[in-house]
């Protein structure tokens, strides 16, 4: 049987001659008419493929650990790396756009819905909460500074519009360096930075759960410029340093010396406690639509005054977030410039101490608020010190003894966030009860009910499973089934006889135990 053939490409580094061999006989037995033989060839090209591939991860696993773990930290975290979807069409008004429009499509929806200004209640009018300005330091940075901004940045990752990496900066001169704080300087004291800085690429990521062709299924991460998050870097040290005392005591995200662990910790304790005591606990677990999306400017700014920042501050911070524009890149497409009008940008070292700010207000209006209306405060452990919740970022526990309060609690967070254009996703918000089941309905401002975890239901919160036993049994199950299913991952690693066993107990530490440790 003569059959015609076609020259194939190999769309992958491990296709070897003999797959692309292959690959050609059954293109050209499809061609030919010959679909039974098509069909033969092609089990015959999927298990070369797969034994090319298996052939090409063991030699760059070999080539790459006898160096150490740094230089085959990338061979090992393309084994780790989960499914991703293959670029796909989108859908937009009903009508599915090509391939080559999804730039476009994507950021039309960020620009026109998820980023879009919406009507909100006026925001309130309060006082500062501290009398005493906060002592942020506001002369010219200094060298020292910007050499440990420098030093921090995160290297190897993607460049924004100007194409500088953090890379490159790190490799300037002492010269440069001082030109380079001279600029910075510039734009502090006259409070306002180049327009261009502004501008970002938007990556879209997709989110593993949702339709894959609908835009809203994919989380934007903006591409800054190198100048910009280096200048925002220098911005959010200052912050931090004077503002940590006045950040809510509750709140375990974005800070330094701080990590799930901290809320997860306190909250088995706590569950321990009213499981001993055999007393009702009402643990409601706060899930927003999108809060760093949706927060609104002029209440991010109106939140850091009520923290008492210099007007020079808000000065610098509200000229950063006025007029952001972006582009959307996907694979070779880039989109027209759009402009991103709420929210917070992800990619961006100030905005998440930023947002930790703005929580540590709103969860302060929210105790005022609530002991206006209950006369005082809630607290699950100790009057002298109540504790009725727990952040983590925007990931949040309201805690307290009964369905009232907890019902109060909740609908004092739904109206004091709402100024702010900040929304509850009410599908995903929770309530666990310890120790039986509610005595009364917890509910929204529009009396809808909460949804209540079941006695064969379980909730996971920052990483933690959590049931109404109490038990850990659960969390202990489930990590360390994924503890497993990464260790699997790995299997080519592990058997590798020209790997040194000290480098694989370096990754086992590294893998196995974080995943199979809990709180």
């Amino acid at each position: 049987m003569s059959l015609e053939t076609i020259e194939v490409i190999p769309k992958q580094p491990y296709v070897t001659q003999a797959s692309l061999d292959l690959i050609t006989r059954r293109n050209a037995a499809k061609k030919a008419g010959y679909h039974d033989n098509a069909t033969e060839i092609d089990k015959l090209v999927h298990k070369s493929i797969r034994n090319d591939k298996q052939t090409y991860m063991k030699e760059e696993l070999r080539s790459h650990a006898t160096q150490g773990l740094a230089e085959s930290w990338p061979v090992l975290k393309r084994k780790r790396a989960g499914y991703k979807p293959k670029q796909t069409k989108l859908i937009q008004n009903d009508v599915t756009r090509p391939v080559q429009e999804r730039a476009k499509v994507l950021a039309d929806h960020y620009a026109n819905q998820q980023w879009a200004t919406k009507p909100t209640p006026p925001l309130p009018v309060r006082p500062v909460m501290y009398e005493e300005q906060a002592p942020i330091v506001t002369t010219d940075f200094t060298r020292l500074e910007l050499d440990s901004c420098i030093g921090e940045a995160k290297k190897n990752k993607a460049p924004g519009p100007d194409e500088i990496s953090a890379d490159l900066i790190a490799l300037i001169d002492d010269s440069n360096r001082d030109d380079l704080l001279a600029l910075f300087n510039k734009c502090w004291q006259t409070t306002t930075i180049p327009d261009d800085w502004k501008e970002a690429f938007v990556v879209a990521i997709y989110k593993n759960k949702g339709h894959p062709e609908l835009a809203k299924s994919y989380r934007p991460i903006s591409l800054l410029n190198a100048l910009y998050k280096l200048y925002a870097r220098l911005i959010q040290k200052r912050l931090a340093n004077a503002l940590e005392p006045r950040v809510r005591n509750r709140q375990h995200g974005f800070r330094r010396k701080h990590s799930t662990s901290d809320p997860i910790h306190t909250l088995r304790r706590l569950m321990e406690l009213f499981e001993a005591t055999r007393e009702p606990l009402y643990l409601l677990f706060i899930d927003w639509e999108m809060a760093f999306d949706k927060i609104t400017r002029e209440g991010l700014i109106c939140s850091l005054r009520r923290l008492h920042l210099p007007e020079h501050i808000l000065s610098v911070i509200g000229n950063m977030y006025q007029h952001t524009p972006f582009r959307v890149r996907d694979s070779d497409n880039v989109s027209q410039q759009e402009i991103q009008s709420t929210g917070i940008r992800q990619g961006c070292p100030l905005s998440p101490y930023l947002f930790i700010l703005f929580m540590t207000v709103l969860m302060h209006d929210v105790e005022v608020s609530y002991r206006a209306e209950m006369g005082n405060a809630v607290h699950t452990h100790s009057a002298a010190d109540p504790l009725f919740d727990l952040e983590y970022a925007d990931d949040t526990v309201l805690m307290s003894r009964s369905s009232h309060s907890i019902t109060k609690l909740l609908q004092c967070r739904q109206k004091e966030a709402e100024p702010y254009g900040m929304a509850l996703n009410r599908a995903k918000t929770k309530l666990l009860v310890v120790n039986g089941p509610p005595a009364g309905v917890v509910t929204f401002t529009d009396n809808t009910p909460v949804h209540v975890v079941g006695d064969n239901e379980s909730l996971e919160y920052l990483g933690t499973v959590l049931n109404r036993k109490g038990s850990p049994q659960i969390t202990l199950t489930t990590r360390l089934a994924r503890a497993k299913q990464e260790f699997n991952k790995l299997a080519q690693f592990w058997s590798h006889a020209n790997i040194k066993t000290a480098l694989k107990v370096r990754v086992f530490k590294q893998f196995f135990i974080r995943w199979s440790s809990m709180a």
